[in-house]
């Protein structure tokens, strides 16, 4: 599979190394983006579609060349807003918002850890 690319011709999809932590932030970053999706659907809630848009993509750049180590903290400050959205909102489908903010805060933890991990490649 060849890579994308733009005008420039360089390569847009960037390497990984898939290692355990790699797939986990990107399994729990489409889960609660798919979490939000649905709730916006159910509730008729464009503000939770929006939001679950809003992590989806921060999923596809992080294959792409445009993905940076300061945005694992974009990413946190982006996740936090969502629990204070829930909080918010009511806390309405208790039981799914609790399953997503389980999942958002083990999402946090995952760009912590990538974030501490890239830093400490930098200074080395």
């Amino acid at each position: 599979m060849s890579d994308l690319k733009p005008a420039s011709g360089r390569a847009i999809r960037r390497q990984i190394e898939w290692t355990p932590a790699c797939v986990l932030l990107v399994v729990l970053g489409t889960l609660t983006s798919a979490l939000h999706v649905y709730i916006g659907l159910r509730l008729s809630e464009v503000h939770f579609l929006l939001l679950g848009a809003g992590l989806f993509a921060g999923v596809v750049v992080f294959f792409t060349v445009f993905w940076r180590p300061i945005l694992h903290l974009v990413g946190v400050i982006y996740i936090t807003v969502l629990l204070i959205v829930w909080l918010l909102n009511g806390m309405r489908l208790f039981l799914l918002g609790f399953v997503d903010g389980v999942v958002q805060l083990c999402l946090i933890a995952t760009l912590f850890y990538h974030f501490l991990k890239a830093h400490r490649r930098r200074v080395t």
